[in-house]
């Protein structure tokens, strides 16, 4: 998505954030929204699947530590995912 800036020439910046991983504006006044992966869209499957096994399991009990475990590992690929995508993007901070 291309657009043109309100004061095309006073300032070249970039915003990271949620909807659009990366938003940036040139000295010309192009706006470029960049957009970044879903990583919770496509894990909300397995999200929802861990989630109801955990839930049914006896609290207290091995098994659901197992399920913990699991369920855990689901969130922390969402998170993992998003920040390699803020990491990866050339010209960021984080990189």
């Amino acid at each position: 998505m291309c657009r043109t800036a309100t004061r095309p020439g006073s300032a070249v910046g970039i915003d990271l954030g949620v909807k659009a991983l990366l938003t940036g504006a040139d000295n010309q006044g192009n706006v470029i929204a960049v957009s970044g992966p879903k990583p919770l869209r496509a894990a909300l499957r397995k999200l929802r699947r861990a989630s109801r096994a955990h839930s049914r399991k006896q609290p207290g009990s091995a098994n659901r530590r197992q399920s913990a475990g699991r369920l855990g590992r689901v969130h922390a690929r969402v998170a993992d995912v998003r920040a390699d995508a803020a990491t990866r993007q050339p010209g960021t901070a984080g990189h």
